[in-house]
């Protein structure tokens, strides 16, 4: 592949407001969320395993965990504050050949954003 066909993470990636992932969701779209923070975060917050399909993959696993992921579902990517997810996201689009062609979105603002924003009972930390 040349870099001429290698998708450009910047306008490949999505970048939604909790907001937007719950009217999406509501709209009908179901993606799997890849929770990359590090398992000591899993139990201090989470979104709710019921609302999502959820996979836990710390952002240091992802790329050997890159070749499984489905490339035909929708992935939301999420971390605390949506840096690391962000990364993760773009590492989607790097490592796929059709990245271009795939539903990617990061959770802007992560988790921490869907609790301020979304449903204040999933807890801050």
């Amino acid at each position: 592949m040349s870099s001429e066909d290698t998708p450009d993470p910047q306008t490949a990636v999505r970048q939604w407001a909790p907001a937007d992932v719950r009217k999406a969701m509501a709209d009908g779209w179901q993606p799997l969320l890849i929770d990359v923070r590090e398992p000591w975060e899993w139990p201090l917050a989470s979104l709710p395993d019921d609302a999502f399909d959820v996979l836990r993959i710390p952002l240091a696993g992802l790329p050997a965990a890159i070749p499984g992921l489905p490339r035909n579902r929708p992935l939301l990517f999420v971390c605390h504050h949506g840096i690391r997810s962000w990364h993760a996201a773009c590492m989607m689009v790097q490592y796929s050949a059709s990245g271009q062609d795939m539903d990617i979105v990061n959770l802007a603002g992560g988790i921490d954003a869907w609790s301020r924003d979304v449903d204040p009972a999933i807890p801050r930390y």
